[in-house]
């Protein structure tokens, strides 16, 4: 969750600074891909006001709910078993809203099952294609990915 200490933390929308005695909202690093316009809300908080009325908010609402849905119900894609550990844990989380990492978003399985993933090769393209093209940045994300991938 975004750290707010009010009197100095700005609302990520309106760059006004919160104050103790406004409704204030946050969300966690939850939006990977730097140049997604939801990427204004990643890792910030604001004013609750400021954010009701941007054009924007129902969308990283649903994709926030989404992921906290999926951060309760640890089921592997590939082996549709319980994932208990987190040292066996592979997440893509949400990607993109369109284009060919779209179809990717919010997997979560086994690391160790990703070398039986079928679409494993595709969802490498898949990145590969987004960066090359300016459509996804951010590189941690991308060498959490690729590491992940060649195990």
């Amino acid at each position: 969750m975004a750290i707010v200490i009010t009197g100095h933390t700005r609302c990520a929308i309106c760059d006004e600074i919160l104050k103790d005695n406004e409704e204030i909202g946050a969300f966690s690093a939850f939006i990977a891909n730097r140049l997604d316009p939801l990427y204004l809300f990643n890792d910030a908080a604001f004013h609750r006001a400021c954010f009701d009325r941007h054009p924007l908010a129902a969308r990283a609402t649903a994709i926030d709910k989404r992921l906290n849905e999926n951060s309760k119900n640890r089921v592997c894609s590939v082996c549709h078993n319980q994932i208990t550990s987190p040292d066996d844990y592979f997440v893509t989380g949400y990607l993109s809203e369109v284009g060919p990492l779209a179809e990717f978003n919010y997997l979560q399985m086994h690391e160790s099952c990703l070398t039986n993933w079928p679409g494993c090769k595709r969802f490498e393209q898949a990145l590969d294609t987004a960066v090359a093209h300016a459509r996804f940045e951010n590189e941690y994300t991308v060498r959490y990915l690729k590491e992940a991938l060649s195990l």
